[in-house]
Formats: structure tokens, sequence, C-alpha cells
């Protein structure tokens, strides 16, 4: 199942890349436009360059954020629900290094005493149907995020397109959990999904995320 990808705007100079592109990018981008974002007026917490990778390394679901090294972890889980998770309030945590053969991280703990540059940890969220995040810490800058918030969205991996199973030709739009799990056709275009024969409380929302069609998530929009 291959899905197709455009390009995706830059936060800081908006700026269209590949996803392949976009690291390398934000790396001199943020050396050059890091005031856009940043108080360096005075004395900061610093802030620290994240790459997300949801659902593991090598997913074609990423994020870059920039966020003041005193942001708690409970504030990013918060962040990463929101964004990316949340369906039914399942719990969650970060592991230090690899999930459940290393150490738990306290959601009181701040960033920057948990990840530095070249370092990464893991979050789950749901341990029934797991969705899993690795987040990498690529390099520190001084100041602060401007504003309340803590934490600055820099790209985020466009909206992948794959083809409807049953066609083959139209966009598809929403997943068949049941024809998921079996090996059917899960994928549907809205024309398709007419004559799906499924229950339709199976189907759900295809949605830009790396918990797209898992537990409830997707189906308060269908």
């Amino acid at each position: 199942m291959s899905a197709n990808s455009p390009k995706t705007p830059c936060g800081l100079c908006e700026n269209p890349m590949t996803s392949r592109g976009m690291g390398r990018h934000l790396s001199s981008c943020l050396d050059k436009n890091i005031r856009l974002i940043a108080d360096q007026s005075g004395d900061g917490p610093g802030i620290l360059h994240l790459k997300v990778h949801g659902g593991g390394k090598g997913s074609p679901y990423w994020l870059h954020l920039a966020v003041d090294q005193d942001t708690t972890l409970k504030k990013l889980d918060a962040f990463l629900r929101d964004i990316w998770l949340e369906c039914c309030g399942h719990m969650s945590t970060f592991f230090l290094d690899r999930p459940y053969v290393s150490t738990e991280i306290a959601m009181n703990r701040k960033l920057g005493k948990a990840l530095g540059p070249g370092e990464f940890i893991t979050h789950i969220y749901d341990f029934g149907t797991e969705t899993q995040c690795v987040l990498e810490g690529l390099n520190r800058y001084p100041g602060r995020i401007k504003g309340r918030k803590k934490l600055k969205l820099l790209a985020r991996n466009p909206a992948l397109e794959y083809p409807c199973d049953a066609c083959g030709g139209k966009k598809a739009e929403y997943i068949c959990q049941e024809c998921l799990m079996e090996g059917g056709q899960a994928l549907l275009c809205p024309s398709c999904l007419k004559g799906h024969e499924c229950d339709e409380e199976m189907l759900v929302l295809l949605m830009n995320s790396p918990r797209a069609g898992e537990c409830a998530y997707g189906s308060e929009h269908v």
C-alpha cells in the first residue's frame, strides 16, 4: 500500500519542502530565522528542536517542533494527543529509551532534563491498540518561545493520499477497520463506501495521523 505525498511548507520561511528535505532545511532555517519564534532578549530556558516520528522511525508521519526546555513532558503529551492521538482517553507514558526495556519518565519531568541533541525518548499512547512515537532531539537554541505557549509547530508531514482499494482510482477517505484486520479492501473512497458491506460502526475517517484506523480514532468524523 503506497501513498502520494506532496511538499509541505516550512513554518518559518514558508518555502515548500519534501519530507526528506525538511530536516536539513530547518537546521539552517532555524539558524537564520529563530528570531521569528524566539525571544532572545534575556535569559531563557533554551529551545530544543525536536523531530517526532509518529509510529516509530521510518514512518511517513512526522512533526518538527521547537519547544522550551522547561516544558514538562505532560504538556508535550497533551500536544501529541491533540494533534495525533486522542480517541478514548487512553493511558500514555514516556520511556527514556526503547519502550518496555528502559526506564519510564515521569510526566512532570522537564524536557531539557529528559532529552538533548542526538538523543531520543519514546512515547506510547494506549497499551491495547498501541501507537508509538519516537522523539528525537536535533539541536538547541538560546531564548524562549514567544508568547504564552511553550511550543511551536515548525512543520508537519503533508496529508498522505492513498488510492481506494475497491476502485483503484479515486482518493481514499475512509478506513474499514474490519477489512483492515482481515486483509480486505480497507481504504475506501466516498463512492465505494456506499456499497461497502461491513457494519457502519467499523468505518472511520482516514486522517493525517499515525493512529488512523486504530481504536475509535476518526470515528467521530464519519
